[in-house]
């Protein structure tokens, strides 16, 4: 037997030849896969804050790419990055985004486009790939920074909001009142390439933040924000229009102002009373003079939040051809339902029934969009549509956990094949407390009889097993990484091993025992050798809640000329939206001896092996799946098969007499001399008849097994 060290080497070099057996194969959140600092994959759960729609049709997202990049000044700090999607949802691979850094992570607000095809970006970034930019800059079509926009010095503050005008001239709003040395009032104007335009005077007083800017046909400029009124009306040149009058305006922010196809001002925000009267929360339209549209009221008590006032508002709209109006927000219902986060509203004001969303986002929506074809694009910080993980198109993340901006049709259906499963924040939901105990946190225990025998779970002397570095704390120079809140696992994260480091087992499988634990994409693998123990057990609660089935068995596995017993219980739903559990014990030696236990309740993970004592090794691998149906026995032999086989020095290709004589496998011929084990056959996983006949799987890892039923049809 080959030492536990070069046992967790090959399963390091080579995890993949088993991983490529699992289907529907879910990557549990804490995956270092996904959400090791520095890994490219890793990203928060779609966390996005623009989506902008381009004149040739392509999605250009902004957000935060949930990488700590060291590579400016050497602190670890998160950056924010675009991306750019063709119309099919694809990855415009021309498209190469600089790395944003600065005040909150060098947040992006808004992106505009010039008629050349470059875009003008604003936000909170004071740093670009490690060059000074101030909160403004334009990039070329290829994601390159366009050195010909001259913005000097930058803006002193945040800049929350842009406008491009038909000229290309540009128009930015925030919190600053200070570009590029010269003194403006939260807002400025430039020309194409960056220069102050010196003939726009904003001569209002402005003493806090412009969040939204739109233009009319008489390019008249309307302002909203948190300054006094909430809401302005400029003429071209910058001067205030005293004609639209809207008394003392909006009690709370403004946060969206659009212009419909009869010039009224539709308005979203965080507001309940305009010009001292109460009207529809969070979204009301203008007549031109300033005055509240009546005609347009919504239903009953209109939108509402889950807690506190803010959770009310509404921070995009837009306008589609047909004059309906799509609204995203922080809102959680609307006249009493549900209503997460996004809605349609008839011209009148009332909801369009129309427009499906049913549960709506699991999130905040931020900005919403829409084609010419009459697709609406949301990005915020959900993952979840309606009660299903967001699709891979549109995915503002990298990763398998969808998130981040989505596309929806004309009548809310999402767009792109969504995830099956539900992804919380740290991995599978135990049933209970959806922010703790997942199969990987602490829902689960490995137990011996040695530290805690079957039946005591949640105990500190239960096997403390590996998390990926995601879930550290605080590193040692008091950087903050994660927010991994240890009582999650309570009795073992301050002495669990790290990822993939051998540690002595004494205490847990007998003395001069050793095992380690670690993550592979989708898979959690415990190995241990010589080990000195008679019961091993996994006790918790991760399962199906109740509601779905379990299915356990054994199967005798010859590998490397050596017997093992593969034990498993596969926890699974058709119907339900919960991933299914599966875990997998192999043993060194023969079933014979062993005890399998388990609690058929698919709400536990309970199994339990006694008749342990002369064994030398043992295994444990647990993976999930999103297509919720059971792993058939075919397949678990396969997955043990491969992943025994990374470390088999050997493998045997024939049965001989003298493995026949000295197994514990009976014959059912007459003598030892002529035995073929006609009651075990060589398999080799995922390899037909046909290809076996015709040579295709020679050289290939495989074992002896009984006669079974493999890739659908009988082998032997």
């Amino acid at each position: 037997m080959p030492t536990i060290e070069t046992i967790l080497s090959n399963i390091n070099a080579n995890y993949g030849k088993v991983t490529n057996y699992i289907t529907n194969q879910f990557n549990f959140s804490d995956d270092p896969s996904y959400w090791t600092i520095n890994s490219p994959d890793y990203d928060y759960l779609g966390y996005a804050d623009v989506v902008f729609i381009q004149s040739n049709g392509k999605i250009v997202v902004a957000g935060r790419s949930g990488l700590y990049d060291d590579s400016i000044g050497g602190i670890a700090d998160n950056y924010t990055i675009i991306k750019r999607f063709n119309v099919d949802g694809t990855e415009d691979e021309s498209f190469t985004s600089p790395k944003f850094h600065g005040d909150y992570d060098g947040y992006i607000r808004d992106i505009k486009q010039q008629s050349s095809g470059k875009l003008i970006v604003v936000g909170h970034f004071t740093e670009i790939d490690g060059v000074t930019y101030n909160r403004i800059v334009r990039l070329n079509t290829d994601g390159s920074v366009d050195e010909t926009f001259d913005a000097g010095l930058g803006l002193n503050g945040i800049a929350l909001v842009c406008k491009v005008l038909s000229d290309n001239s540009v128009i930015v709003g925030g919190t600053f009142n200070d570009y590029n040395e010269n003194g403006v009032g939260k807002i400025v104007k430039m020309d194409v390439d960056g220069a102050i335009d010196s003939t726009f005077s904003d001569n209002a007083s402005r003493g806090n933040n412009v969040f939204a800017i739109e233009v009319d046909a008489n390019n008249d400029v309307y302002l909203g924000g948190n300054f006094t009124n909430r809401i302005i009306r400029l003429n071209a040149d910058g001067t205030t229009d005293s004609s639209f009058d809207v008394g003392s305006g909006f009690n709370r922010r403004v946060s969206s102002i659009k212009i419909d196809s009869n010039s009224k001002i539709v308005v979203g925000g965080w507001f309940d009373q305009y010009d001292g009267t109460n009207c529809n929360p969070g979204i009301v339209r203008l007549e031109t003079n300033g005055n509240l549209d009546t005609s347009f009221e919504t239903d009953g008590d209109g939108l509402y939040g889950w807690y506190g006032e803010d959770n009310s508002s509404v921070q995009s709209i837009a306008i589609q051809g047909n004059g309906k109006i799509v609204a995203g927000g922080w809102f959680y219902g609307y006249n009493g339902e549900l209503q997460g986060r996004i809605i349609r509203f008839n011209s009148d004001g009332s909801k369009d029934t129309t427009f499906n969303t049913g549960t709506g986002f699991s999130d905040r929506v931020q900005s919403v969009a829409i084609d010419g074809s009459g697709n609406i694009f949301c990005a915020g910080f959900f993952y979840n549509y309606n009660g299903k993980n967001c699709t891979s198109q549109f995915n503002y993340m990298n990763s398998k956990i969808a998130g981040g901006c989505v596309k929806l049709n004309s009548t809310g259906a999402l767009q792109g094949s969504p995830l099956k499963s539900d992804v919380n924040g740290v991995g599978i939901d135990e049933g209970g407390d959806s922010n703790v105990d997942d199969m990987y946190d602490g829902g689960c225990y490995f137990n011996t009889n040695i530290n805690n025998p079957y039946g005591d779970i949640n105990n500190s002397d239960s096997i403390p097993f590996t998390h990926s570095p995601f879930m550290i704390s605080d590193a040692s120079d008091g950087i903050q990484y994660s927010w991994y809140d240890t009582e999650i696992d309570r009795f073992n994260y301050s002495k669990m091993p790290k990822d993939g480091e051998v540690v002595a087992g004494d205490a847990y499988f007998g003395n001069n025992s050793k095992y380690f634990t670690n993550m592979y994409p989708g898979l959690l693998v415990l190995g241990a050798t010589n080990i000195d123990i008679e019961e091993f057990s996994i006790t918790g609660g991760i399962g199906q809640d109740g509601a779905g089935d379990a299915n356990t068995g054994s199967v005798d596995l010859v590998v490397n000329n050596k017997i093992y017993s593969l034990f498993y219980k596969t926890s699974y739903d058709n119907s339900d939206t919960e991933v299914s559990i599966n875990q997998l014990i192999i043993v060194s030696g023969s079933i014979e001896g062993i005890t399998q236990e388990f609690n058929d309740l698919t709400d536990s993970c309970d199994q339990v092996l006694t008749g342990l004592t002369g064994r030398e090794e043992l295994y444990v691998l647990t993976f999930s799946r999103t297509d919720q149906t059971a792993t058939s026995e075919e397949d678990l032999t396969s997955i043990a098969i491969a992943f025994l086989s990374l470390f088999a020095l050997e493998v045997i290709k024939s049965c001989s007499s003298q493995f026949c004589a000295t197994s514990s496998f009976k014959c059912l011929v007459g003598t030892t001399n002529s035995c073929t084990c006609s009651n075990w056959k060589y398999y080799y996983p995922n390899c037909t008849r046909a290809n076996i006949v015709s040579g295709l799987c020679s050289g290939k890892s495989g074992a002896y097994v009984p006669a079974i039923v493999v890739c659908n049809q009988r082998l032997f």
